[in-house]
């Protein structure tokens, strides 16, 4: 008979040996080790705080290693990373990069989910940086060379840097899926560079769809403007 005990020290040890990851020279021989780890890092800090020293060289760090879009999502560089309540789960807390070219990109922590590419998902974003330039012409339309406008929502003033860009019926996901159904799109890896590929934006190897989502967007988009706070409010809302 085989004596477990000894089978599983020696495992033990051959595990030891081989950490499975290494997140600033502390080893994790299993993946729920690590992300308990992330998960304690995060409970230390309140929604609206930000990670500080040692926590914050080992997220980015763990973000480096495991986040499948990293070269995107801190694209020119990440300089403060921020705790929020998760609007899904409001008993969760998530994460918002700050980078330094001063946008935000807010960024799963969950290894199940950053590890694995998600095609529908990436087919989402790249739609949402096809559009940029319609966003940013709505706000610059809606601001008209004026410093602050008054937020609908909020009923207070914001500056240009604080607008969001909200879709109104039909939501940007709508318009999304609407999209793929008409022009009968189909979702494979074949549509995707390799990863290893990525030079910090998303894309598609069929430029043809891209300049078709511009246009269709254009076409049936209802866009407003409103203060961030406003967003997070609609956005809650919409959860509901």
């Amino acid at each position: 008979m085989v004596n477990q005990n000894i089978c599983y020290f020696d495992l033990k040890r051959e595990m030891e040996k081989h950490p499975k990851y290494t997140i600033t020279d502390k080893p994790f021989y299993t993946k729920t080790a690590l992300q308990l780890a992330v998960r304690s890092k995060i409970s230390g800090y309140s929604p609206g705080s930000y990670l500080q020293g040692k926590d914050f060289e080992f997220m980015t760090e763990y973000l480096r290693q495991c986040h499948i879009y990293w070269n995107y999502k801190s694209r020119s560089g990440v300089s403060k990373i921020e705790v929020v309540k998760n609007l899904k789960n409001p008993k969760t807390k998530g994460i918002i990069l700050h980078l330094k070219c001063g946008e935000k990109e807010v960024v799963s922590y969950t290894l199940s989910k950053i590890e694995k590419r998600n095609y529908n998902q990436e087919f989402r974003d790249v739609m949402r940086y096809v559009v940029k330039p319609q966003i940013y012409e709505a706000k610059t339309k809606y601001f008209d060379g004026n410093e602050y406008m008054i937020c609908s929502v909020t009923k207070e003033p914001f500056a240009f840097e604080d607008c969001d860009v909200d879709h109104i019926d039909p939501e940007f996901e709508e318009i999304v899926k609407s999209f793929i159904d008409k022009f009968k799109i189909s979702i494979t890896p074949g549509l995707f560079p390799d990863v290893k590929d990525f030079d910090g934006t998303y894309k598609l190897t069929d430029t043809k769809v891209t300049d078709l989502f511009y246009n269709y967007h254009k076409s049936v988009c209802n866009l407003q403007c409103v203060s961030k706070n406003g967003h997070k409010i609609i956005t809650a809302r919409r959860k509901k």
